[in-house]
């Protein structure tokens, strides 16, 4: 039995744009740190040099990401009730 394959191409939600525009506000602060991991791509990245320590890819994706998700925690930890976390965060 083959599951399905996801869609990516597809949003996840379908969201109004009210809820667009209220998402955009909360991570306004974020915005830059949302830059830098939208421009976090495997060709930007520098070419191995033996001589030279770099991070990987998939450490500086990690690092970026950390940020972004302890400043949505941080949020929803203090705006929204604990019952509607759950979908807030599937939201933003």
């Amino acid at each position: 039995m083959d599951s399905p394959q996801p869609n990516f191409d597809e949003p996840f939600l379908h969201l109004q744009p009210s809820e667009e525009a209220d998402i955009g506000r909360i991570l306004e602060p974020v915005q830059d740190a949302l830059a830098w991991l939208r421009a976090t791509t495997l060709q930007k990245m520098p070419d191995y040099n033996p001589h030279v320590r770099i991070k990987s890819h998939a450490q500086v994706l990690r690092a970026r990401l950390v940020a972004i998700g302890k400043f949505v925690a941080q949020y929803l930890g203090q705006s929204v009730p604990e019952s509607r976390r759950g979908i807030a965060e599937l939201q933003i």
